[in-house]
């Protein structure tokens, strides 16, 4: 038997996985744009 917990926390999941894919492809464009501000 499915719980509307269950369905809610399962949904959960899915949208953090994508956000957060999302999330590190931002992080690592920053940092580059970071490293090559950077003088040295």
């Amino acid at each position: 038997m499915t719980s509307k917990r269950d369905i809610f926390v399962k949904t959960i999941a899915t949208r953090r996985s994508v956000y957060s894919q999302d999330r590190l492809e931002q992080i690592l464009s920053e940092s580059i744009q970071a490293k090559e501000k950077e003088p040295g």
